[in-house]
């Protein structure tokens, strides 16, 4: 029997998508009603977790910044009353992607109104409650209409050949899959695709079958075509052959990346340097995009125009600096990098460590797994915690920046070609 019958006719259920989900209840009656949901094949892809407790146990269990899951379900004790103060506390713990069910005791206008000021998805009260309804309360999140239920897409674009693209992206998507669920590495290298091998796999197909029918790109198509890595990232490798050209089209790229987003928490799209109607869509449809830019003037120049092109679109990026060999070095200092590119400040400054990379590409590992506490596995880490919402985004130490090196002049006639901007929201 379609499990999907077996609900509420008046509103059809879709199964969820690959989202974690924990819960926490303070009375037995409520523990069970969610532990039974959470066996419903409507919920069959999600990671759940039952936990005892209320309020005060999510705040000391999600303050440690291990980051918060996609859906948490809290049950508010018949004797809390005054719990709206303690419900914001948790609130700065959360990820903004965090969605918040609330079940309660009683069936107060002033409670929904309150919960509904505060963004909270839904309210369910005890004395009406079955475990359908936390299905639903959780199906509707992810609805096509809701708005909210789709992953968030970050994609990696250099601003001149052998940026490093490849290893960003393949370690930000690492990193996000140890912070949060279903984390998919898109490879867009078509003829060149490098992802899958980075992780020691040789698959025997990829999105190329995607590519040539867009109009049967669905989820279980995707889904066949997935490397799955571990329980937490997969990876859809591009074609590596030349054996024919590559003319991709918008409407493959585009479905390819919104089937993949409806079911997945986090994107990874691992950009080519080539600049096409696809390619911009990509970008267009992207929740954040990240710039890898080395200390060359090449690499600057085309920076501007990548951060030009990005404004156009209402797409302000984050700018990674790689391969940079430090202040006492020839490469452009940071504050000119910085002038140069209207000001856009990098997130972080990676340091090109010859052995670090070598003993990574030698073994198909990531940089954190050769040397956790290298400054370069560090910071991508830190940028992977920022995109999941675990914390903010670094900032570069502006008391630390060296002074303009000799190479000022030459970066101030780049800077003269690109006017100032102020930030895209």
């Amino acid at each position: 029997m379609n499990p999907l019958l077996n609900h509420s006719m008046a509103t059809p259920l879709a199964p969820v998508p690959r989202i974690t989900i924990d819960a926490f209840c303070q009375t037995k009656s409520v523990a069970r009603l969610v532990a039974d949901a959470f066996k419903d094949p409507i919920l069959t892809r999600a990671k759940t977790d039952l936990l005892e407790g209320g309020l005060h146990d999510a705040i000391a269990y999600y303050s440690t910044g291990s980051g918060t899951p996609s859906v948490i379900v809290l049950e508010i004790g018949p004797d809390e009353d005054n719990f709206l103060p303690v419900l914001d506390e948790l609130a700065t713990h959360c990820a903004e992607t965090t969605n918040v069910i609330v079940i309660g005791h009683r069936n107060s206008v002033r409670i929904h109104r309150a919960l509904q000021d505060r963004n909270v998805r839904d309210y369910l009260v005890v004395e009406e409650l079955d475990r359908f309804d936390i299905i639903r309360a959780i199906s509707r999140i992810y609805s096509e209409d809701s708005g909210v239920g789709h992953g968030h897409v970050t994609a990696v674009i250099g601003s001149v050949g052998g940026a490093g693209v490849t290893t960003v992206a393949s370690n930000l998507a690492a990193n996000l899959a140890s912070i949060v669920p279903s984390s998919v590495l898109v490879d867009l290298n078509f003829g060149f695709g490098a992802s899958a091998f980075n992780f020691n796999h040789e698959p025997k197909q990829d999105i190329s079958e995607a590519l040539s029918t867009p109009e049967r790109i669905d989820a279980n198509l995707l889904e066949r075509l997935l490397v799955q890595c571990d329980d937490n990232l997969a990876i859809l490798p591009a074609p590596a052959t030349l054996d024919k050209t590559w003319d991709v089209r918008e409407d493959a790229v585009s479905r390819i990346i919104e089937t993949l987003r409806r079911d997945n928490t986090n994107l990874v799209l691992d950009m080519p340097r080539v600049w096409t109607n696809w390619t911009l869509l990509a970008l267009q449809v992207s929740t954040e995009v990240i710039l890898v830019v080395t200390p060359s003037l090449l690499s600057i120049r085309n920076a501007q125009e990548t951060v030009a092109a990005l404004d156009r679109i209402g797409k302000r990026p984050r700018l990674i600096v790689n391969q940079h060999s430090g202040p006492k070095s020839s490469d452009p200092s940071i504050a000119d990098i910085t002038k140069a590119l209207s000001g856009l400040e990098p997130d972080a400054v990676l340091a090109y460590d010859r052995d670090l990379h070598h003993e990574a590409s030698e073994n198909a590992r990531m940089l954190a797994q050769v040397q956790p506490n290298n400054p370069t596995a560090q910071s991508l880490k830190e940028i992977a915690r920022s995109l999941a919402g675990v914390v903010p985004s670094n900032a570069v130490e502006q008391a630390a920046s060296p002074p303009s090196s000799g190479l000022s002049s030459l970066i101030g006639r780049l800077s003269k070609a690109l006017p100032s901007r102020a930030k895209s929201n």
